[in-house]
């Protein structure tokens, strides 16, 4: 499943679809957003955490999402 992530991202990023950043940054960077499940307990309520899990994957999607054409 990883390489098919990386592989994934690389033929993104190749073809101007992803800010410019190395392919193996960018799958760090979305392999780190799975990790925020682990520490759900420290991030409030239910409530609060999906909020902000919501916005975080909002976030880190657009902000990997390249402008370029």
């Amino acid at each position: 499943m990883a390489t098919a992530l990386a592989d994934y991202v690389t033929g993104k990023h190749q073809a101007g679809q992803l800010v410019d950043a190395p392919p193996e940054v960018i799958v760090g960077v979305l392999r780190t957003v799975l990790l925020v499940p682990l520490h759900a307990d420290r991030l409030g309520d239910s409530a609060t955490y999906s909020k902000i899990l919501d916005l975080l994957i909002d976030v880190v999607t657009t902000g990997l999402t390249s402008t370029r054409s």
